[in-house]
Formats: C-alpha cells, structure tokens, sequence
C-alpha cells in the first residue's frame, strides 16, 4: 500500500534520492508476515516490562549489523536514515532516544511523542550525539497523532534542535504517507 519501492525506484531514476537500501522489517511482534521459514515464534505481550522496546533493541543490536555485514553499506551514522510511520513512527522515536548517534536522519510519521520527566534529557542526547535531518510529518486531520506531532515539534524547538514539521491534509492514511516518503527521501543523504 505504501507504494515505497516505486515511489523510491522514481526519485531516484530522476536525480532526485540518492540510491539506497531500504530495509522494513516487521515492527508488530503479534502479527507474524511471510513466515515462509517456518521460524519458531513466541507470543510477546507489550505490556511486560520484559518487552520494552524489544523491536527497537533488535532493529540496532540484530538487523543493523546484519545488513552492515551482507551489503555494501556506509556503516555510520551518515549512511543511516530512520523513517516509520505510526507505531513504526513510534519505533523512530525510541530507537533514537534509546542510540543517539546511530543515525543521521530521523523521520518520524504520524505519531508524534508523549510528555515525560526525562523527554528534554532524552532529546538532548540526539541533539549532542549530532543529526542531519529531523522530519515529522502528520496529516491535520489526524486524530491519533496530530496534537502528539504538534507537541513533538514544540519540545524540538524548545530544546534547540532544527526540524521541519510537514502538516499535510487529511488524517492516518496511506495517501499521506506515500506523500511524506515522496517528500524526504529527497532529502536523505546529502
């Protein structure tokens, strides 16, 4: 639905992206995709502690050095970008907060953040670990992460640190952000 190989394949055809490998992993730990492998799965419940932030240790202790060990990647916080949208925006955040200086060009869509007692000090390590790009993009008509978007983009500027906020039409929807990875890929590594 998302339409990302396509949207990615043109931008770069035209000059606009510079070429990259885009990997998507499945974010949902309840929802098994393409078990083709017939892998053992367990149940996780995301609300035990155990499973705090499992996806987002995974994504930088697993699938980061996987792919930096099978590809010909830039292996840096220059040749990284992080992009997700709704809970994958959520994902963006975390993973972020939780390893700053992993990567340069942080996206989160459609989700925004939460208010908490550590938030500035959590921001404040992206901002002293060094970023290129900080893009949120949320639909107005968002009714699950408009406000969230907002006050992401309001502790941001609190906090000094440069960021576009890109306020489309419309509300949580594949048409946005079909949009918004048309939008930002074009800014990626450069």
């Amino acid at each position: 639905m998302g339409r990302a190989a396509q949207i990615l394949d043109n931008l770069i055809e035209k000059g606009l992206a510079k070429p990259m490998i885009v990997v998507m992993p499945n974010g949902n730990p309840n929802q098994q995709a393409a078990n083709i492998l017939g892998l053992s799965t367990i149940t996780m419940d995301r609300q035990d502690p155990k499973w705090q932030n499992a996806y987002v240790n995974s994504l930088v202790k697993d699938i980061i050095p996987f792919i930096d060990k099978e590809y010909r990647t830039i292996a840096k916080a220059s040749g990284r970008a992080i992009a997700g949208l709704s809970m994958g925006g959520g994902h963006t955040t975390s993973a972020t907060i939780l390893y700053p200086g992993v990567f340069d060009y942080i996206c989160p869509l459609s989700c925004g953040i939460r208010e908490s007692d550590h938030l500035d000090a959590d921001l404040q390590g992206i901002k002293k670990a060094g970023y290129k790009l900080y893009w949120i993009g949320v639909g107005k008509e968002d009714s699950m992460a408009y406000q969230r978007s907002l006050f992401l983009d309001e502790v941001l500027t609190k906090n000094g640190m440069p960021h576009t906020l890109y306020v489309s039409e419309d509300a949580h929807v594949w048409k946005n952000w079909r949009l918004y990875l048309n939008t930002f890929a074009q800014l990626l590594f450069k």
